[in-house]
């Protein structure tokens, strides 16, 4: 019995250093299509076709394959991809670069993981990272990354990319700009513009040339600057004013983050009708409006060729209070009068010009007395005069005048005189 018990020790222990000899086998998991090496064109338009092959009848939660790659992209624009394999056990994706080099790929279901060799060979002209039709807000602000590719071993004499463009333009302001290419053979510039259409962009060095179309598309206001609700009916007395606040994208330029603003009517805090003012650290951009004349004014805010447009309504600027001077006395005779002297004043800024009044004068038992005569309407300044005359009642003593707004009894003052 130990005798046999000894025997199967040893096989045991024989079977297991074999099995540390010998590598692991996923055949029956997850294989490549073609695990042989395989060589493609860095131009970043080409694409290599990677398919691997899992058992047809694996489990649903066994089905994800996903592939990395050391160098270049999948179609989704990054360097990992997870496919779902096909009832046939196939999953299949494309790798494209635009950098050359000798690159790993690899595939992994679970915790089973493969990988082969794929070499990306330098193009022998001018690629486009992204030679594909693209779309740019035409706000002058927005840039798009325009990027070409040459032969890394391209000699430094010949490195120099032209980029052009027959709309928009570049960092440099112009529609031309030429970069040497960086030691990987790359180059980038930024394109920008503020007219609406398609630009035809070409890169080209050495008589190799590659082109791509750009179209600049209306910017969304939005992604530009918002404006917050508005409270006008605002007393037009030059002082009261409406607020107009703004909020500025923080992500635009720091030079760009300011809003012009211009007015048909009434002056901003400036003075003048037209402003321009910087958005403070939060993006916030507030602009104040005054007026001295009961009336609409229609404003604009600008900005990188965004312009939005509101109405805002002043109203009168009536007065909150009235001030009377007048002689003391009077005489009692019909052929006299005694001009009041009217002031009309407001707690913030001046009333408006043209302001109804209406008199009255009381003898002592309140009866009505007297007529008033030359009444006028309010000048720019607030002020008015008006003639009292006491009649022919032959009554002597204290009279009331009191001066109101037409309309607006509340606001009223008195002043005694004595008729003698």
């Amino acid at each position: 019995m130990k005798k046999l018990i000894h025997i199967t020790l040893l096989v045991l222990a024989a079977y297991s250093i074999s099995c540390k000899d010998e590598p692991l086998d996923y055949s029956g998991v997850i294989v490549f299509e073609n695990p042989s090496e395989e060589k493609l064109v860095a131009d970043n338009q080409s694409t290599l076709k990677v398919t691997v092959q899992i058992k047809a009848d694996a489990d649903p939660d066994k089905r994800d394959v996903v592939f990395s790659t050391d160098i270049g992209t999948f179609t989704n624009g990054t360097s990992t991809i997870t496919i779902v394999a096909g009832q046939d056990g196939k999953a299949t994706t494309y790798l494209k670069s635009g950098v050359a080099g000798i690159n790993t790929l690899y595939a992994k279901v679970k915790e089973f993981k493969i990988s082969k060799t794929v070499t990306f060979t330098a193009s022998a002209g001018i690629s486009l990272e992204n030679p594909a039709s693209e779309t740019l807000a035409a706000d002058n602000l927005s840039t798009l990354k325009i990027a070409a590719h040459i032969n890394p071993a391209t000699d430094p004499a010949k490195r120099i990319i032209v980029f052009t463009t027959d709309l928009g333009t570049f960092g440099n302001n112009t529609a031309t700009v030429s970069l040497v290419a960086d030691n990987s053979g790359n180059a980038v510039a930024y394109l920008k513009g503020a007219t609406t259409g398609t630009a035809s962009v070409r890169v080209a060095n050495e008589g190799s040339i590659a082109t791509k179309a750009v179209n600049f598309i209306l910017p969304n206001a939005d992604n530009l600057f918002t404006v917050q609700p508005i409270t006008d009916n605002v007393a037009s007395d030059n002082v009261s004013t409406v607020m107009i606040t703004a909020m500025v994208n923080k992500s635009l330029p720091l030079s760009a983050q300011k809003i012009s603003f211009e007015t048909d009517q009434g002056s901003f805090a400036a003075g003048g009708k037209t402003t321009e003012i910087a958005a403070d650290l939060d993006g916030k951009v507030v602009a104040y409006l005054k007026s001295n004349e009961p009336l609409a004014a229609h404003i604009g805010l600008s900005l990188a060729g965004v312009t939005r447009r509101y109405t805002v309504n002043f109203i009168k600027a009536l007065p909150d209070y009235i001030q009377l001077s007048a002689a003391a006395t009077l005489s009692a005779a019909s052929n006299s009068s005694l001009p009041v002297s009217i002031t009309l004043k407001r707690n913030v800024g001046k009333p408006n010009a043209d302001i109804a009044l209406e008199y009255s004068a009381t003898d002592i038992n309140g009866v009505n007395i007297g007529t008033f005569s030359q009444g006028t309407l309010s000048t720019a300044e607030g002020t008015a005069t008006v003639n009292f005359n006491s009649g022919t009642s032959g009554y002597k003593g204290l009279v009331r005048i009191t001066v109101w707004v037409k309309g607006l009894p509340t606001v009223k003052s008195t002043v005694d005189v004595t008729l003698i």
